[in-house]
């Protein structure tokens, strides 16, 4: 995967062209599951695929601990599914679940139409760079950063999140160690907890080929090298 590539192609996509999956599709799109990364000590998600009556298809699973760490696995593993499904030259969105509990949310993806002026708009607000001013995010020695590691926080910055919060923050702890934390702890948000990780891992292991993520509480994470 060119992560960094992909991460900045990537956008929410609302509006797609109605298909419907060949069998040849199902099987290579099933066979992404097979490249995930989880995190230490997660039970990997059962991932499913099914037509998507507005789309092509969707992932999604069904999550039937009531656990915090279980919506911070579907975020990580989903985000990585989301990565892939944009190197297929896919369009792809997160869609929030409003009234099926157990299933945190869905991956659409497909053939994005031509975009219209909601959209372009909608896209404009997501995507607008950085949003935030970088130091916004940033506690502890901004001097450790080097130029790689400053990429791989940029990255971790675009990630998708609920409303658009952006709710992490990033402490410098040494040149190449970071603490990740929420800030937000509302349940909405830990999925965007897991998607925020999975930039991290995959930016740290395009950098230096090798990423190590260590929790250290629930809502804070480590992440070396």
């Amino acid at each position: 995967m060119e992560f960094f590539r992909l991460a900045g192609e990537r956008s929410t996509v609302r509006s797609y062209v109605i298909q419907t999956l060949s069998n040849e599709e199902k099987s290579n799109l099933l066979a992404l599951k097979e490249k995930l990364l989880f995190l230490p000590n997660a039970r990997p998600v059962n991932w499913k695929l099914e037509e998507d009556a507005k789309a092509l298809g969707r992932f999604f699973a069904y999550v039937h601990e009531d656990s915090i760490f279980s919506s911070i696995e579907y975020g990580f593993e989903g985000e990585q599914l989301i990565l892939h499904l944009v190197s297929l030259g896919y369009g792809t969105m997160w869609q929030a679940i409003g009234t099926q509990e157990e299933v945190p949310a869905f991956l659409r993806f497909g053939q994005p139409k031509e975009e219209n002026l909601k959209g372009k708009f909608f896209k404009t607000l997501v995507r607008g760079g950085l949003r935030r001013p970088f130091q916004t995010f940033i506690k502890g020695e901004e001097g450790l950063l080097d130029d790689r590691q400053r990429r791989i926080i940029e990255a971790m910055i675009l990630s998708p999140s609920a409303l658009n919060r952006q709710p992490w923050s990033f402490t410098i702890l040494s040149n190449n160690t970071l603490r990740i934390e929420l800030t937000d702890k509302k349940p909405l948000n830990f999925l965007d907890l897991g998607i925020v990780l999975a930039h991290g891992a995959l930016g740290y292991a395009e950098t230096y080929g090798s990423y190590c993520l260590k929790k250290r509480e629930m809502f804070v994470w480590e992440l070396s090298y």
